[in-house]
């Protein structure tokens, strides 16, 4: 979040991602704070803790 340099990368990957016609996803969205930055980045999908706890493959009962 503090770094200027990492938010220009998340920006131009995910800028040239919707230019080739994909969806794109960030990974490791540990924090309401980046879960916002990367929505105003306009990333369309988020993984991470901020958003749901890590499952099992195989879940059991």
């Amino acid at each position: 979040m503090n770094d200027p340099v990492n938010c220009a990368v998340v920006e131009a990957v995910n800028h040239m991602g919707h230019g080739m016609g994909l969806e794109t996803i960030a990974e490791y969205v540990a924090n309401a704070t980046i879960l916002e930055k990367v929505k105003s980045l306009g990333v369309d999908y988020a993984q991470g803790y901020e958003v749901a706890e890590p499952k099992p493959w195989i879940l059991t009962d």
